[in-house]
């Protein structure tokens, strides 16, 4: 592979405020993943095994709560259950 740097190039990193909350990544994840196993099956497999992956990693660097999120998204995909935001703090 062939690395290109510059030194012109500029990087704007978003603001903590302006990132998504973790418990909207519970939504991304169990919507994402309902869909796709209703309407493209492989591909589902394919995505779950990469979020699997990313909670996993989102948990070794220590954003628990996001992989919470995800991990909760992850299993109500396949339950078909639903919480509201309010209902995802007690929630294991």
């Amino acid at each position: 592979y062939s690395v290109y740097a510059t030194s012109k190039s500029h990087v704007n990193h978003i603001e903590k405020v302006a990132k998504i909350s973790d418990w909207i990544e519970y939504y991304n994840v169990r919507n994402r993943l309902w869909f796709l196993r209703s309407y493209f099956p492989l591909l589902h497999k394919v995505i779950v095994l990469e979020r699997l992956a990313r909670t996993a990693l989102y948990r070794l660097v220590g954003r628990r709560e996001l992989a919470r999120m995800m991990w909760l998204g992850l299993c109500h995909s396949f339950s078909g259950r639903l919480l509201m935001r309010d209902e995802l703090k007690g929630e294991e």
